[in-house]
């Protein structure tokens, strides 16, 4: 949570208890670090997602969620719809202030494909903190670029600076510097 000098005043991690599984899949516990440990003792969706919108309006319902993408806000509702939940009005109101930070940022740089958090990140001169997919250090590392895009106008001259640097460093490279000749050699014989 970001006061609105965007410093980070509180946050929000719970783990959900599978309902429909007795174990996680070794995917999901590689790319977000998650074990069937963590998730001893954690609580039904149901119930994390009650105490997520309490903590969220804790402070009042001038807010706005900002996560990068459409998975998370889908991924709620795909729960909510699959396990039948009839969601609070706090909960409802969440997802009318839901903001997909991917789409905003991609029409902020003039992107034509999603960019993804960490090259956003990159491209911006911001390094990627703690272990990517798990979501508190996600939601803490869109908050900083999140941050650093709320001047438009400088922040396109900052990332203008740092293309026009990028751009001096690499132009007395040519192709051939870029290949390993002896494996490509290797490869042809």
């Amino acid at each position: 949570m970001l006061d609105d000098s965007g410093k980070e005043t509180d946050s929000f991690k719970q783990y959900v208890k599978p309902v429909y599984s007795d174990r996680l899949s070794n995917k999901i516990s590689d790319l977000t670090g998650i074990t069937d440990g963590k998730l001893s003792g954690a609580r039904h969706f149901e119930e994390v997602a009650e105490e997520f919108a309490s903590w969220c309006l804790q402070y009042g319902q001038d807010i706005e969620i900002y996560a990068w993408s459409e998975s998370d806000l889908t991924q709620i509702q795909s729960e909510i719809n699959l396990k039948q939940i009839q969601p609070s009005s706090k909960l409802s109101y969440l997802f009318e202030h839901w903001n997909d930070f991917q789409q905003e940022y991609g029409e902020l740089i003039g992107a034509v494909d999603p960019q993804g958090l960490d090259h956003a990140l990159s491209i911006s001169g911001i390094s990627f903190s703690g272990k990517m997919h798990d979501a508190l250090y996600d939601a803490r590392n869109t908050a900083s670029l999140y941050k650093v895009t709320r001047n438009r106008d400088e922040y396109l001259m900052v990332l203008s600076q740092i293309k026009d640097e990028t751009d001096t460093a690499i132009s007395g490279i040519c192709i051939a510097d870029l290949i390993n000749l002896d494996v490509l050699k290797q490869a042809i014989a």
